[in-house]
């Protein structure tokens, strides 16, 4: 098959030639990528004033002798930034001497690097006892190292008549040592992993080659192993197309499945195409059914609570997939929403972004997903918006968290009923005691505790769906959580949910068996800033929304309490924990709490 030129495939969705010429047309017509082009050209004038920064062995050491990641990221994201900034300037300017300068220089100290790849990724073991069987820190591929090879690739195509050979030599030698060489000559883990890593990594390679591979057979090869890699993370989402990381995670995987794919079906003149996959074409409408209103998702797993739609991948799919809703402009992410600087993504927010076309507000829906045992709702009532989200699945999820039975509800797009989300990664966050952190535990999700015991790990902790039946006045959802724990006593325990369709008023029963006497505690978890008990009623309000927590006042005593815990981002936050507590329950018991 003749291969196409790859100005083809650096084409927009629409077949465009994506020339500097077109892509300033594209801003001139867009108020959104003028502001987004504005953004980006300060933050460069910033970046040249300063220097590049060092990757030095203090900040690589501080995450190898005390588990930090963030000094040594935080260095290595600012050179991507730099990436970034100059590389799409120079594309729309391609006469500025400046943007140029920069340009080569940080391609050149990328060059430079030791590896790619992060420490926290990194096979210690490997490099410090380093065997023949074994790979050096350089060619030990991470999602940043094959990040890094697919924007070096997909760069040196922008600029292939600006950039002196030199450093095009460079580019090709280091992606083909770090990178294409290791990829086809070593086993990596994540070749099998049903989750982010595999689209990330094998989408990136993948991508990478079809710029840069010239020998049509190698070129095959690595796209052969590429296409497997890739199928483990379409294995990975659930038929109904629940990508069950969180939302966050679907924009990394998915979005780099996309990528990769849309390159792969230009570079085979769309002999392969995985787009087609129903699975895929179902994970598509993940997007527009986890937002909870505006810029609200629920964001079960290793997910934040407030996120910002791909402006690129979001036109991407509703061009391509069937009844694919498309957000508002203003919703999506504007320049420098990604803290880790992704090219990919940034640049098809420009190639991608159809500016004749505006989206609309997120439309309400109740969604079901029984594989994921997920029930996700959004309604208007009396003009005012609630969302409701409810999880079974298992305790052994990607990025698991433990939360069977755990909820959440939002006003107005903002969240009452909350998770936590993720919390600040560092070795001990993906280390042994996981779970004792607060973000991960379910003793911080709203959960019961059942004779002192908070739910345990692992695929046999899982839920049981044993109803969801919606009409036209109330939708119901109940589980059988009783596997969620250990505690020897307890028999049976099931959680149900009825959402009043006329009023939106949600009511949870949950039923207890015991065996013998155990305490139990009915947690809820709440961001609210403001915390009001009355009788049999407590008032929870957070920015503009309130929600009322109806309950049996003689049955229990009540405990609010606030507590710290380390965002995503490494800053202190402080949740409220409202514990209902009976120090004694013993053969079979029912209790009901009303949220209005």
């Amino acid at each position: 098959m003749k291969r196409p030129s790859t100005d083809l495939l650096f084409t927009d969705s629409f077949g465009f030639p994506m020339t500097s010429e077109r892509a300033q047309q594209k801003i001139k017509n867009s108020p959104h990528l003028q502001h987004w082009v504005s953004e980006l050209s300060i933050d460069a004038d910033r970046l040249m004033n300063e220097p590049i920064p060092t990757l030095s062995y203090t900040a690589f050491a501080d995450y190898v002798n005390n588990g930090n990641r963030d000094t040594y990221q935080k260095l290595y994201f600012l050179r991507r930034r730099r990436l970034n900034a100059l590389a799409i300037l120079l594309y729309l300017n391609p006469n500025e001497p400046l943007y140029q300068t920069h340009l080569e220089n940080i391609l050149w100290s990328i060059c430079e690097e030791w590896t790619w790849s992060l420490p926290a990724h990194l096979n210690l073991d490997s490099i410090f006892n380093l065997s023949e069987n074994e790979s050096n820190a350089y060619e030990q591929i991470d999602l940043f190292a094959a990040e890094t090879a697919f924007s070096l690739a997909e760069i040196l195509t922008m600029h292939k008549n600006r950039l002196p050979a030199l450093i095009n030599q460079r580019i090709h030698y280091e992606i083909e040592r770090r990178v294409l060489r290791p990829f086809l000559a070593f086993e990596h883990s994540w070749e099998k992993a049903e989750h982010n890593w595999s689209a990330v990594c094998a989408g990136s390679i993948g991508a990478c080659a079809i710029y840069l591979v010239d020998s049509e057979d190698r070129l095959a090869s690595i796209l052969e192993k590429c296409i497997r890699s890739v199928g483990y993370f379409e294995q990975g989402l659930t038929d109904e197309g629940v990508c069950q990381e969180g939302y966050h995670y679907w924009q990394y995987g998915y979005g780099y499945y996309i990528y990769f794919a849309d390159l792969l079906k230009k570079h085979t003149q769309s002999e392969i195409n995985l787009l087609e996959n129903p699975k895929i074409k179902c994970a598509a409408k993940f997007q527009e059914k986890v937002f909870m209103g505006a810029g609200t998702v629920a964001n079960f797993s290793d997910a934040l609570e407030q996120a910002s739609p791909m402006l690129g991948l979001s036109h991407y799919l509703h061009a391509h997939i069937d009844h694919i809703h498309l957000p508002h402009s203003t919703l999506c992410a504007a320049y420098g929403n990604d803290p880790c600087y992704r090219f990919a993504p940034a640049i098809r927010d420009l190639i991608w972004f159809d500016e004749t076309n505006e989206g609309q507000d997120w439309p309400c829906h109740e969604s079901f997903f029984p594989e994921a045992k997920l029930l996700l709702k959004t309604a208007t009532y009396h003009d005012k918006q609630i969302g409701f989200a409810a999880k079974g699945g298992h305790n052994d999820e990607p990025h698991n968290h433990n939360d069977l039975g755990h909820f959440m509800i939002f006003v107005d797009g903002v969240s009452m009923l909350s998770d936590l989300g993720a919390g600040h990664y560092s070795r001990a966050y993906f280390g042994s005691n996981r779970y004792d952190i607060l973000t991960n535990g379910s003793h911080g999700h709203s959960v019961p505790i059942i004779g002192g015991d908070v739910q345990s790990t692992g695929e046999q902790a899982a839920a049981h769906v044993l109803s969801y039946n919606n009409q036209h006045e109330e939708t119901r959802f109940s589980l059988d959580l009783t596997n969620a724990y250990t505690t020897e006593s307890l028999h049976s325990f099931k959680r149900e949910w009825k959402v009043d369709n006329k009023t939106g008023a949600i009511k949870i029963i949950d039923s207890f068996s015991l065996h013998s006497p155990e305490p139990i505690i009915e947690r809820f978890v709440s961001l609210a800033k403001d915390v009001q008990i009355e009788s049999g009623k407590l008032i929870l309000s957070r920015l503009d929304s309130e929600l009322s927590v109806y309950f049996a006042q003689d049955t229990w005593s009540v405990d609010v309490k606030r507590e710290s815990f380390i965002d995503h981002s490494g800053a202190p936050q402080e949740v409220v924990l409202i514990d209902f507590t009976l120090s004694e329950v013993n053969g079979d018991a029912s209790f009901e709490f009303d949220f209005i």
